[in-house]
């Protein structure tokens, strides 16, 4: 029991802080998505939701087939490994029009960030609040805010970045 409870804590961090970094980057670089985000009209979780499938913290999971079956046109063996690469699902133009911008109030945002069916995150609520918390806390204290320095991190797994610097914009 305490080695769940251990790994219920800590095992969302990493991209809990990736999803931070990633949608104040994106709501930094994208002013009218910041706009919209700090006047609130738009559900937060639904805003959260579309920030989180922009960019996605965690990029590609791995998976080992339990039976045989066909995938995309391809013959997959029980045993062999897929790599899923999320960041890609979630900007796929088939499944979400307009793929590569921010929009707040998209409906239908079936995302795969917090994975799928029996593999879905048990942390994502608590996920989507500390996001949410985050944003919220940084807007209550900057209002409109711009980007000094960003560096990215280096994972293939995991996408956010390990430093950001951020300013209070001027007042347009």
């Amino acid at each position: 029991m305490l080695m769940l409870l251990i790994n219920i804590a800590l095992s969302g961090n990493g991209a809990t802080i990736n999803g931070i970094g990633n949608a104040i980057l994106a709501l930094a670089q994208n002013p009218e998505a910041l706009d919209a985000f700090a006047r609130g009209p738009e559900p937060f979780p639904a805003a959260i939701d579309e920030l989180l499938r922009y960019d996605s913290p965690a990029h590609i999971v791995s998976r080992v087939a339990r039976e045989p079956q066909s995938l995309g046109g391809r013959n997959v063996r029980a045993g062999d490994v897929l790599h899923v690469v999320l960041g890609a699902a979630n900007r796929d133009p088939a499944r979400f029009p307009d793929p590569d911008s921010i929009d707040l109030a998209r409906e239908d945002n079936r995302h795969l960030v917090f994975g799928y069916a029996a593999h879905f995150c048990l942390g994502a609520p608590l996920a989507r609040i500390q996001i949410e918390s985050a944003v919220r806390a940084l807007l209550a204290r900057y209002g409109r805010f711009r980007v000094a320095e960003v560096v990215r991190g280096d994972s293939i797994l995991m996408r956010g970045p390990t430093r950001l610097t951020i300013l209070r914009a001027p007042e347009v």
